[in-house]
């Protein structure tokens, strides 16, 4: 029986894992899209005459904010055969003691026990032999209040359309909605990466070792020749 159970919890952390690395990309994507809109945002600020006309500048921001709404809604999709931090939490919610401090040790392996207890202490509470069940519990809860407005108008206003156009005079939610939700969804994921993989990180913003803002030192259009 004990090592049934053994062989149960190695496989549930096994799936986890999975899900960690598949989930890492559309995570980075939202938190780098971030990252080059505010920068391009920066830009565009400190010089007036890139701003008129401005229709690049509004079709850009619409394309942007559907596309941030869209990731966000799909990383908290709670659907059975969905792959999403949510399904994540819910799977480890339900079979959370598969996440042990002894498990923690083996992915810090590398780093003294007292190192490794002390991170899974920080993560999954003080002394505690496995990672207690309200706190998977906790972060779904504070990843659907947070992503709740930006779900609802990828639901409402992106996905589809009312017929009576109630929700198209609702207030759509600001930057500042999907920007918190992509903020959760990263502390989030950072955590249980840390719990299952024994990688601790602030972000998943990457360091760019080049300025990527330079292609707006050259002109896009050129007035003569074709150029190179």
């Amino acid at each position: 029986m004990g090592s049934s159970n053994a062989r149960i919890k190695r496989q549930h952390r096994a799936k986890w894992r999975r899900w960690i690395r598949d989930l890492e990309d559309p995570i980075q994507d939202l938190v780098i899209s971030r990252k080059l809109y505010e920068d391009l945002g920066e830009i565009v600020k400190a010089n007036a005459a890139a701003r008129v006309p401005a229709d690049f500048h509004v079709w850009l921001a619409k394309n942007y904010a559907v596309s941030i709404a869209v990731g966000v809604r799909r990383l908290l999709d709670e659907d059975a055969d969905s792959l999403s931090v949510a399904r994540l939490l819910t799977d480890i919610r339900a079979h959370n003691k598969s996440i042990t401090r002894r498990s923690h040790r083996h992915w810090m392996r590398r780093a003294p026990v007292e190192v490794s207890d002390a991170h899974f202490d920080e993560l999954a509470g003080s002394g505690s032999a496995f990672l207690p069940k309200h706190e998977p519990a906790a972060d779904l809860s504070r990843l659907k209040k947070a992503g709740a407005a930006t779900i609802d108008m990828v639901n409402k206003r992106i996905a589809h359309m009312d017929i009576d156009g109630r929700t198209r005079r609702r207030r759509l939610p600001r930057f500042k909605d999907t920007y918190a939700a992509i903020d959760e969804i990263e502390a989030v994921y950072l955590k249980y990466r840390a719990l299952l993989t024994g990688k601790s990180s602030d972000s998943l913003l990457p360091v760019w070792v080049y300025d990527w803002t330079s292609i707006f030192e050259h002109p896009w259009k050129l007035t003569g020749g074709t150029g190179e």
